[in-house]
């Protein structure tokens, strides 16, 4: 189950909470103070969402929540009989789940409709589009939250996340927070996962953004058809007053006409309202030349690879939405700097291999990434990558083959096996494979071998985990930082 949100609340009456929803009867009116997901975390006051859920059914931690204080249980009533005995008001609300967005809206005062709310969404590119976006309107003056993968918070004091889109609850008090603190701009990562479970129900996006769209998450979703439609869910069913779309990407093109919006701006190569027209990419940087409705511009950025001048021509796009000028959007992309953990490179010295540390974990991911690299490499390129697990088996043997096709060396390692063997993740990505990499189980060890056997014309990519801080097995979890050890390391190496 997931963490509870508070903030402090004079309170708000229940009958408040569930307004116009009319298939709702309540006999009591109770205050609510606080709103609650986890029966652990529940306070005297709270409203108890009790939903069922792929690992706990939280109606069955009813009795802990009263126990604690609530004021208030709501629970779905599919397939339940809730106790007459309850001490509180236990109230039955249909598709429970799809409300708690909009609940949480209300008690805390609607943020959304405040701030002008960016929600990204694609298989890849969220967090670093995101990112760059967030840094942009600080950069131009428009005081700019994130909230994502990277973190949430202002662009000066991000705090983690242990989710890309925050459950319903958190999401609303995480806007709250970020309107208190003076955003007028909240830009979003928003999951598949999010989608579905509607926890950006209640969220009011005035501008929407798709990436692109590629296989992820289908021990989630199940079929690739319905990881597409969760994705359409963010431009169908919510009106937003912009939809920024790739049409590079075949879906893209396909929400063209779909999306549930008072203006459509379309990015891309192909021939788009901002076309990227140019790509020079080298070790020091990209050149991109773009166009914004036939004018022309070349921008410098400290930004590596070509998968990040499509990024950037997203940003692009968003800003010029928004109402700014090429030549404006042209300053403010040249400021921009890096994402931390996306196509970071960690250079040692005049001996040493670049080495390039990236988030990449999907077969479409290591593909761009590789591809970026390799033609930025005079000697060999090397991948050192694993596959999580719990995670979509199905991309394992195509993640293998892309990182033969592309690199000359790959040393398989382990990426948050999770529940699962290790060897039998390995041994799935070695399906994809017609030769025999280097495997090393230790994902520091891995990354070791292949920064001491690289030469200095080498480039050693690290790719699956990027800014994240643990490695997570069945029975513990480590602290582990690609990029800390790969500074540690280069600085052993002589």
């Amino acid at each position: 189950m997931t963490s509870a949100a508070r903030k402090t609340n004079p309170g708000i009456p229940l009958s408040q909470l569930f307004a116009g929803m009319d298939d709702i009867g309540m006999n009591t009116d109770p205050t609510v103070k606080s709103l609650h997901l986890d029966s652990r975390e529940v306070e005297p006051g709270g409203l108890f969402f009790a939903i069922p859920g792929s690992s706990f059914d939280g109606r069955n931690f009813i009795p802990q929540a009263i126990s604690s204080g609530a004021s208030a249980v709501a629970y779905d009533p599919q397939n339940w009989t809730a106790s007459d005995s309850n001490s509180v008001p236990c109230i039955e609300v249909p598709r429970l789940q799809s409300r708690i967005g909009k609940i949480a809206d209300v008690f805390y005062n609607q943020p959304s409709s405040k701030l002008h709310v960016v929600g990204i969404t694609g298989t890849n590119g969220k967090s670093t589009c995101a990112w760059l976006v967030a840094q942009a309107l600080d950069e131009l003056g428009s005081c700019c939250g994130l909230v994502g993968t990277l973190g949430s918070g202002l662009m000066s004091e991000i705090q983690s996340e242990s989710l890309t889109t925050p459950d319903a609850i958190q999401l609303q008090k995480r806007l709250s927070d970020l309107l208190d603190a003076g955003a007028e701009f909240a830009c979003m990562e928003v999951s598949s996962h999010a989608l579905d479970q509607s926890r950006t129900s209640g969220t009011r996006f005035r501008t929407v953004v798709f990436t692109n769209l590629s296989q992820d998450h289908l021990d989630y979703h199940g079929t690739f058809a319905n990881y597409r439609k969760a994705k359409a869910r963010l431009f169908e069913e919510e009106l937003s007053s912009c939809a920024i779309l790739n049409i590079d990407d075949k879906f893209g093109r396909w929400l063209v006409d779909r999306a549930h919006a008072d203006r459509v701006v379309t990015y891309g190569q192909s021939e788009s309202e901002v076309q990227l027209l140019n790509v020079e990419p080298s070790l020091q940087g990209l050149r991109i030349s773009l166009s914004i409705d036939d004018e022309k511009f070349e921008v410098q950025s400290k930004l590596l690879g070509r998968i990040n001048a499509i990024n950037l021509t997203a940003v692009a796009a968003i800003l010029h939405s928004l109402g700014y000028s090429a030549e404006r959007i042209a300053q403010v992309l040249e400021m921009l700097n890096p994402v931390s953990g996306r196509l970071e490179q960690l250079a040692g010295s005049k001996n040493k291999p670049r080495v390039f540390v990236d988030f990449a974990h999907t077969p479409d991911g290591l593909k761009l990434v590789l591809d970026s690299l390799k033609e930025l490499t005079e000697g060999n390129l090397w991948c050192v990558f694993g596959c999580g697990g719990d995670r979509d088996k199905f991309k394992r043997a195509f993640m293998g083959s892309i990182a033969e096709s592309l690199a000359d060396e790959v040393v398989l390692c382990d990426d948050n096996p999770r529940t699962e063997d290790p060897e039998e993740i390995l041994i799935d990505i070695l399906e994809g494979m017609t030769t025999t990499p280097v495997v090393q189980h230790d994902r520091y060890k891995a990354i070791r071998f292949a920064i001491t056997k690289a030469g200095p014309d080498d480039i050693v990519l690290v790719a699956g985990k990027g800014h994240e801080q643990t490695q997570i097995y069945a029975d513990r979890t480590i602290e582990f930082n690609d990029r800390a050890a790969v500074e540690e390391i280069l600085g052993q190496v002589q």
